[in-house]
């Protein structure tokens, strides 16, 4: 009998509740009620206002957490309770306060009178809606339409004002982390980040898995010879074959159907299609088979005239891919498509034409046009789209038209009326008369589109229901027990025929009929049976396509035999092969006949292949028995009687879609097993091997029939056994992979089966003998045979063979289901039964302790496969056995169960038991306090056990303590709401606690009741599981830089945490767990698919265990403080370490949002609960974490809070006004309130000074923002700071330090000016309250003015490519000042700036020399230490400086090799070289230095070099915009450009940085200068030297080699020459050298090159004019130097090629003999020329020496050729040699008496 519970409570009636009996209370929507009784179901109340008492059904009322008030205090309320109840209408009220306030900003701020009139209009809208919401007249549907109106109304507002959406579940709740908690909310957001999973889930939970897809042919355009048959079906490229039926239409030639009214209507549903099904590549296929003769002849294609025998004949094939298309379909609209058709080169391809097509295996000619299509795509069940949704739409259509008839009548909408206080709201009555209007238009134009679109829904649900479907050929992946399906799909494959002495092959017609096995007719078939699909004509006879002479046709045609059960075991198929003629007149031919039987042996056919003999066609034998066949002895068919064999074989394909017809032997079996003769025995042996495809068709037969047999008399221990294993052998099918779809059906039978109503029996014949009373009996004892048959299989597990444990494991769920619901029913027939519950339960008990003793072993072993079968189906059993156990006892067994479960490294068996507890803690057994404080502990231990074993067990443990945690919000928000029965509930499950003391004695606490208490030590596991796969990550990409680079020096390692879970482990986590260090990563390889995949999956998991970290502190508050730090017992420092840890975290996941953008209320409420824990810790801080001890603690904290409002989200300024407004509206200005615990925490904290070095930056950092309360907060703190230095060390040294490199980190923020603008007025005043320092103080901040100047011009240029020059020069100038102020680790950071500029664009050697500049500041010192830098290219971690220099040099060494400056590597290395060799003794190192420069020196000596080019830059005219540039107007620069550049490339490199300015060679006139425009002079330059400069010539030594001259051209060169020829003479002369003038300029640079900078300001100019003698004596010793090198090179030959030395030998030698000393005779040997000038006499003097040196150096290297030249080169030597007697003949008069002084001697 129902019990009442006394309870008082108050509550409002959400429902209008009619009294239909005199019991029950009569209320209105919104009566208040005093609810003084309860059962499960009812309350019994008394309303407030009426005074009747009552009952009423509880989901008819609303609880308010309220006093229970009088009617005079309800009736003077100004607002319902139940908008305080209603989350729709606290939703509405938050909102309406909201536009309210923003409607005050653009009336009183942004003066926007428009969008203030608008968003008032929005909030009349709420304020009406919510009226009608409290409407007392309002019923269930009222109210949920006018709150669906308050939603939509909201998330237009929204959309109008830019904000984001407001996020709500499928049933309207907002989903809102404070209500829904962390886990939920985020588990919520991130399935939509996926839409299909989005989708996915929401079919899931709607239960509409279905697709039905409506299909409507349109119009073949294309050009039909004649009427065709058009056939369509759905193929799955990814299983090779058709999943569908044929759906068959004809059509004219024109492409259009016969018959004119059936136009628009041919039309089909392709029935139940699943995701499974548009998982693969899903195409529909249209197949075109052309209606004629077979062989269309010119007077029929031209006529058009019909022959009285068409045939079927193949034309065109297309396909149109599904699935594509299908994402890009609205649901629920017609979508139109082309299917483009193939024409047929073979028309043997015809059935396979659609495979060819998509995998273009042939070139394919493709048709003009193609056959038109459309489709709707309609989600969910057939039936339920059909009932469902159209009463659904027509009801809105009733409800708008209603709706408008109301406002048609009254002529406007309803306006705010106060005459009904107790069920309305107070609103401004202006606010709405001004929105009437608007309002009324807008519900006007609303309500026609919303009819328009539900008009086009109900057209298109109409247009569903009255289509035929099409379906599928194969089992929906669930079959129900109302499903009943029942036909018999034929595929003709092909044939083989003979050709019967003919000269050519046979045209064949497959003819397929149906008859009786009784048959007395030879044309007596069985009518309407056959057709292509459900959707299709029912034709008698089925006919295939004719293939054109083809003896071996196939067909691949598929057709559907469709009768009742019954007639299957009496007919048979018989198919006729006729040979169709060409010409007109001749009839068909029937060549033979086949025949197949449907049942064998009382079975059905078997499915698949079929292939069998044709039979010779005796047209008087079939007369006169039509079925001779199937009686015709084997021995008459041997001797050829009537039934002739012929050598034809036909294959072709069954298969079978039945609910009632089975073609397995050992299911018929079973089924028959009274017709049987085999022994009961036998038969259920049989029936273990039968298929299990067959089996799951009749699982409710199957097991009734098992049932029943246990009822048998005779039936013995064998075979009750037998019976047990056939069941287990059922149950273990439905719980494989392959059949988890038929789960549904098993459990229907558990339901149907054994409830207490009247078993339904109405079923076949056969069953009826099976389904009598006896089953029912069975059913009620079937309990005892499952007990007795898993106490017998459980206690003998030792002896058990292992294919029988792991059926009784895998089928040990539903044992427990039979066990509880035989016991339920048993009890429910049988009263007086109920007596033996202590029995059931105490042999139930022993069951589970005999599996947990089961657990518990180790042998055999393969034992932990039947472990592990066991686990995975252990789940849903606790539910079962709630239903006899209570809660606590099921917590005992959870216990006993996880804990027996072996702790061994076996990854099946942990992810079943990691599994299990995943579902339990999802179970009723959560909710029962005691239950989860016994499993919590054991779960704890678990975790710390497993989270390190595998990936997948990792990623379990983390689900379990989210599931733990998500459970534990609802059970706290239970607890909070107050509920009296629930609190009597808690109350009466609460319990002492105990804890450990230090003498490990058990003592009692204080109660606690909270559910959030039992989870106070989950921090540890969470902030160790962060470490770990942050350490995992480390682990994983370190082994992907390996894989990815074997030379890698980085070293794996393994991540490992201690098992225990000591608190020791906090301090490696505060140093690991988020805040690690960066792994050195290059770009390339860090924007890698496998990095990438690894930081995404690291990524998913650290937000899933960082959301499982707010959600516990969401639930803590102040009372849960001491107890969170009690797990440390009396671990004070240890305490600390764990809140430190906390509050990294913290920073972290302020500087590093886990959550998307999107998700802005996720993001904003984590900053809300980071706010909250921080307060929490404030006074505990305050009491007990005072002292120089706990300074890293406090840095911690300070920097959270200065994180935290530093925050981009929370900086409400600079957001957009209207998301500013909401997050103030519903959070405050979180800033304010981080910076009062900031300043408070800061004033009481006794160690200031200690946090000098470190949070300077942090503090001033708040002068940044753009809160003045913020601003004056942290430059009051840094005033402090400075204040306590300088009473502590009468200096401010530290805080200077820490002020400049703030500044720094500032400028690179880019917010210096928000800096300056507060920081230098604001804090000049405060230096007069200290006057001993004030003059100091000034000229710090002067000093830091100037910095900051600096620093800010360098801000002023992008880094880009264009701004390369304009950077450097501001960085030089930064350097400089830097180095001056003694600001070295600014200097080094700056340097390294500019190093990576020159990086960038591979300018190795400037970067090399870049941090050369650093290396000069550095010293050996093994004492002082560097700090960690990080700079692009660059990372440093904390070092000495001596390790910093070594690690400098040997950066710039490689980056000197790179630049091939090798000499200048090797001077660097000898630094370090002499400190291995002299100081350090650190030979290892010393002989890696020595290699090196040995490499270095090989390099030197092999190696062609190409050195640089140079290039004069002028800037004129007044045209330049930037600041530097104005300045270098009218100036020259020389630029180094790349290895071998060309003039043309540099300028346009030049035309590309200055697109308006002209570019050229030529000296710019005045005219340019002066103008307005932009003109850049350039021309290449070479290096010379100033020796050269003032006429000397620069020495080397002759045994310098030529690349080694090279170098020292090339390096540290100031001076560079453009050199420019002329004449002087107008007439131009005979002799070219007579009159060769040159003008050389003279270049001098302000620095050397190379340097740190590739540009450099010309200092000097000089112009010299070189005479056509002098350039005739530069051009011979030029070639002179120049066959010197080329003797010395080949000297020492080693079997080089000599190519080159001989052509520069032979070049000289014949340009000499050919004229040139010739032309140096004619212009300058005579007497004439000597006479002209002194000068002259002297320079002939120097030619005729430099040709007698020449002719020197030419008799060498031909001497020198004779001895290396190959014998095949012998020939060209002797003509060399005769070249040159001939040049010394020519030579001898003018080198008379000239002597050389220099001998050479090679």
């Amino acid at each position: 009998m129902t019990s009442w519970k006394q309870t008082r409570i108050f509550g409002v009636a959400k429902y209008k509740f009619s009294a239909k009996q005199e019991s029950y209370l009569k209320t209105d929507f919104g009566d208040p009620l005093f609810i003084k009784e309860e059962t499960e179901e009812w309350f019994r109340a008394k309303s407030i206002l009426t005074g009747k008492h009552g009952i009423i059904p509880k989901t008819y009322v609303e609880i308010i957490d309220e006093p229970i008030p009088t009617k005079q205090n309800f009736l003077a309320r100004e607002t319902h309770p139940y908008i305080h109840a209603n989350p729709f209408l606290i939703l509405c009220k938050r909102f309406i306060v909201t536009y309210r306030k923003i409607m005050d900003f653009f009336c009183f701020e942004k003066r926007d009178f428009a969008k203030q009139d608008e968003i008032k209009f929005y909030v009349g809208m709420l304020i009406q809606l919510q009226k009608e919401v409290l409407n007392r007249s309002g019923n269930k549907d009222d109210v949920l339409q006018a709150q669906e109106q308050i939603l939509n109304m909201i998330q237009n507002c929204q959309k109008k004002l830019r904000l984001p959406a407001v996020p709500r579940k499928e049933n309207g709740q907002i989903i809102n982390p404070k209500a829904f908690g962390m886990i939920e909310s985020f588990e919520y957001f991130k399935s939509l980040e996926d839409p299909r999973q989005q989708l996915s889930l929401e079919k899931e939970k709607k239960g509409a898995k279905n697709i039905q897809l409506l299909f409507e042919f349109n119009a073949a355009i294309l050009l039909l010879p004649s009427e065709a048959e058009v056939r369509f079906f759905l193929y799955s490229q990814s299983e090779k074959r058709p999943i569908t039926e044929i759906y068959s239409l004809n059509i004219e030639k024109t492409g259009m159907n016969k018959d004119i009214d059936k136009h628009g209507k041919l039309k089909t549903v392709f029935k139940d299609l699943t995701a499974s099904d548009f998982s693969g590549q899903l195409y529909i296929v249209c197949q075109i088979l052309r209606v004629g003769p077979v062989s269309l002849d010119e007077k029929y294609q031209k006529k058009g005239e019909k022959k009285e025998s068409e045939y079927k004949r193949p034309f065109a094939v297309g396909v149109l891919e599904l699935l594509q298309n299908f994402l890009k379909t609205t649901k629920e609209t017609k979508k139109e498509e082309t299917i483009t058709m193939y024409s047929l080169t073979n028309e043997a391809n015809f059935p396979k034409m659609h495979e060819i097509i998509l995998n273009s295996e042939q070139t394919l000619k493709k048709l003009d046009h193609g056959v038109t299509i459309s489709w709707t795509v309609f989600q969910g069940d057939y039936d339920d789209i059909i009932k469902e949704k159209e009463e659904e739409l027509q009801q809105k259509m009733e409800d708008i038209k209603k709706k408008q008839e109301k406002q048609e009548k009254t002529g406007e909408t309803e306006t705010e009326t106060e005459t009904d206080t107790e069920h309305t709201i107070s609103i401004d009555r202006q606010e709405t008369k001004k929105s009437t209007n608007l309002k009324s238009n807008l519900i006007s134009m609303e309500a026609e589109e919303q009819k328009k679109r539900i008009e086009e829904q109900l057209e298109n649900i109409r247009e569903f229901k009255n289509t035929g479907f099409t379906l599928k050929t194969k089992f929906p992946d669930v079959i129900l027990p109302s499903y009943i399906r029942n036909d018999l799909y034929i595929t003709l494959l092909e044939g083989e025929f003979n050709e019967e002495r003919k000269a050519s092959s046979h045209n064949i017609e497959m003819r397929v009929y149906v008859k009786m096995n009784d048959c007395k007719d030879a044309k007596n078939f069985v009518t309407d049976c056959i057709s292509y699909g459900e959707n299709s004509n029912r034709l008698s006879v089925y006919k295939s396509s004719v293939y054109y002479h083809k003896n071996n046709p196939k067909w691949l045609e598929t057709f559907r035999i469709n009768m009742p059960v019954d007639q299957f075991e009496k007919s048979h198929l018989y198919m006729e092969f006729v040979h169709c003629p060409v010409k007109e007149g001749q009839e068909d031919k029937v060549i033979s006949f086949a025949f197949l039987p449907f049942f064998k042996n009382g079975t059905m056919i078997q499915q698949g292949l079929a292939s069998f003999h044709t039979y010779k066609y005796v047209p008087k034998v079939l007369k006169d028995e039509p079925v001779f066949y199937l009686t015709e002895p084997e021995s008459q068919q041997k001797q050829k009687t009537k039934l002739v064999p012929r050598k034809e074989q036909i294959k072709i394909n069954i298969d079978l879609c039945s609910t009632r017809l089975t073609q397995d032997t050992n299911v018929t079996g079973l089924l028959k097993w009274k017709e049987s003769t085999q022994p009961l025995n036998q038969i259920l042996k049989n029936f273990t091997y039968a298929p299990q495809n067959e089996i799951v068709k009749f699982i409710r037969e199957i097991l009734d029939i098992l049932f029943v047999l246990l009822e048998q008399k005779g039936s013995g221990k064998d075979t009750k056994k037998s019976i047990y294993e056939s069941i287990e052998y059922v149950i273990g099918i439905v719980s494989d992979k392959r059949f988890k779809n038929f789960t549904p059906v098993l459990n229907d039978y558990l339901q149907t089966r054994f409830s207490d109503k009247i078993i339904n029996t109405q079923e076949n014949d056969n069953q009826q003998n099976i389904l009598n009373q006896n089953l029912k009996k069975s059913l009620c004892t079937v309990y005892i045979f499952f007990i007795e048959m898993l106490k017998s299989k459980l206690s003998d597990t030792e002896n058990a063979e292992r294919k029988s444990l792991l059926s009784s494991m895998k089928a040990i769920e539903y044992s427990f289901k039979f066990i509880i619901s035989s016991w339920i029913l048993n009890i429910t027939e049988n009263p007086n039964e109920a007596s033996k519950k202590s029995k059931v339960k105490s042999d139930l008990k022993e069951i589970l302790a005999l599996i947990n003793t089961f657990m518990k072993r180790t042998t055999p072993v393969w034992i932990n496969a039947a472990q592990e079968m066991a686990l995975r189906h252990f789940k849903s059993i606790f539910s079962e056995l709630s239903r006899i156990f209570k809660l606590k006892e099921l917590a005992e067994f959870t216990k006993e169960l996880i804990e027996s479960v072996r702790k061994e490294d076996l990854k099946g068996l942990n992810q079943s038991k990691l599994d299990l507890i995943v579902y339990l803690f999802q179970e009723r057994v959560f909710e029962n306090r005691r239950s989860r404080v016994m499993i919590i502990p054991i779960i704890l231990k678990q975790i710390s056990f497993h989270y390190k074993m595998s990936e997948e067990e990792f990623n379990l443990c983390i689900e379990i303590l989210l599931v733990i945690l998500k459970r534990t919000f609802e059970q706290q928000k239970l607890y909070e709401s107050k509920d009296t029965s629930k609190q009597q509930e808690i109350q009466q499950e609460s319990f002492i606690f105990y804890e450990e003391n230090n003498q490990n004695k058990e003592k009692p606490v204080h109660k606690e009741r909270q559910p959030i208490r039992e989870l106070l030590d989950f921090p540890r596991h969470l902030f160790q599981m962060l470490n770990y796969n942050d350490e995992c990550e480390e682990k994983e990409i370190q082994d992907a830089l390996l894989k990815h680079d074997g030379d890698h020096t980085r070293t794996s390692k393994e991540p490992s945490l201690s098992r225990e879970n000591k608190p020791s482990e906090l301090k490696r986590a505060t140093s690991t767990s988020l805040l690690r260090i960066e792994n050195d990563i290059p770009s390339e390889i860090e924007s890698s698919p496998e990095i990438l995949s690894i930081k995404f999956k690291r990524g998913e998991i650290r937000r899933k265990i960082v959301t499982g970290i707010l959600s516990l502190f969401q639930m803590v508050d102040s009372s849960h403080v001491k107890t969170l730090l009690r797990v440390y017992d009396s671990h004070q420092q240890l305490r600390a370490e764990f809140l430190e840890l906390i509050f990294t975290t913290f920073i972290k996941l302020i500087n590093s949002p886990i959550y998307h953008k999107k998700l802005e209320s996720l993001s904003i409420f984590q900053y809300f609960i980071i706010l909250k824990t921080l307060k929490l810790f404030m006074n505990e801080l305050h009491e007990k974490y005072i002292g120089s001890s706990y300074i890293k603690m406090w840095d911690s904290y300070f920097k959270a809070l200065v994180e935290f409002i530093k925050s981009p989200t929370l900086q409400l300024e600079s957001l957009k006004d209207f998301q500013s407004y909401q997050i103030k509206a519903e959070f405050g200005d979180m800033r304010l309130k981080a910076a009062k615990i900031l300043e408070k925490s800061w004033r009481i904290l006794d160690q200031k000074y200690s946090f000098i070095t470190t949070k300077v930056p942090d503090f001033l950092s708040l002068i940044t923002l753009d809160h003045d309360k913020l601003k004056e907060l942290g430059l009051n703190i840094y005033y402090s700071m400075l204040v306590e230095e300088i009473k502590r060390t009468e200096s401010f040294t530290v805080v200077e330090q820490s002020t400049v490199d703030s500044i720094d980190m500032f400028i690179e923020k880019k917010v210096e000016s928000k800096f300056n603008s507060y920081f230098f007025s604001h804090i000049q005043p405060k230096f007069k309250e200290n006057p001993t320092y004030e003059a100091k103080c000034l000229n710090f901040v002067e000093q830091l003015q100037q910095l900051m100047d600096h620093l800010s011009i360098l801000n002023d240029y992008p880094e880009e490519e264009r701004y390369e020059d304009e950077r450097t020069f501001v960085l030089l100038n930064l350097m400089d000042y830097l180095q001056k102020t003694k600001r070295y680790s600014m200097y080094a950071k700056y340097t390294h700036y500019l190093a990576r500029l020159h990086l960038r664009n591979r300018n190795y050697t400037e970067a090399a020399l870049c941090l050369s500049k650093v290396n000069d500041i550095l010293e050996f010192n093994e004492k002082k230490v560097e700090e960690k830098m990080s700079e692009l290219y660059f990372e440093y971690p904390r070092e000495t400086t001596a390790e910093r220099k070594e690690r400098i040099i040997r950066n710039a060494a490689t980056f000197f090799d790179k630049g091939k400056f090798w000499e200048k590597g090797v001077e660097f290395l000898n630094i370090l070289k002499e400190r291995f060799e002299k100081f350090t003794f650190e030979y290892d190192k010393l002989s890696e230095i020595l290699k090196k420069q040995s490499e270095m020196y090989m390099k030197i000596f092999e190696t062609e070099r190409f050195f640089s080019s140079y290039f004069r830059v002028g800037y004129y005219g007044k045209g330049f915009d930037t600041e530097i540039y104005r300045k270098f107007k009218d100036k020259e620069f020389v630029y180094r450009g790349a290895e071998l550049e060309q003039l043309s490339v540099f300028m346009e490199k030049m035309k590309a940085k200055f697109p308006e300015a002209k570019i050229g060679s030529t000296d710019p006139d005045d005219e340019i200068k002066e103008g307005n425009g932009q003109y850049i002079q350039i021309s290449n330059l070479n290096p010379t030297s100033t020796e050269e400069m003032e006429g000397w010539k620069r020495s080397f030594s002759d045994r310098m080699s030529e690349r080694i001259r090279k170098y020292y051209t090339h390096y540290n060169v100031n001076t560079f020459m453009y050199s420019k020829p002329f004449r002087k003479s107008k007439e131009k002369s005979s002799n070219e050298f007579k009159d060769l003038w040159l003008r050389n300029t003279f270049f001098i640079t302000e620095d050397a090159f190379p340097g740190i900078k590739r540009r450099t300001t010309v200092i000097e100019k000089q112009i010299i004019e070189v005479s056509p003698i002098e350039n005739a004596i530069n051009s011979v010793n030029e070639k002179n130097d120049e066959l010197i090198s080329k003797i010395h090179k080949y000297e020492s030959f080693n079997g080089k090629n000599i190519s080159p030395f001989s052509m520069a030998f032979n070049g000289v030698i014949d340009a000499a003999v050919n004229g040139g000393v010739f032309k140096y005779q004619e212009a300058f040997f005579n007497d004439e020329f000597v006479k002209e000038s002194f000068q002259n006499e002297q320079c002939v003097g120097d030619l005729k020496y430099a040709l007698k040196k020449q002719q020197s150096v030419l008799e060498a290297g031909v001497l020198l050729h004779s001895t290396i030249c190959p014998e095949e080169m012998k020939p060209f030597h002797e003509n060399m040699e005769k070249q040159f007697a001939k040049m010394k003949q020519i030579l001898a008069p003018s080198l008379k008496g000239v002597q050389l002084i220099e001998k050479f001697d090679f």
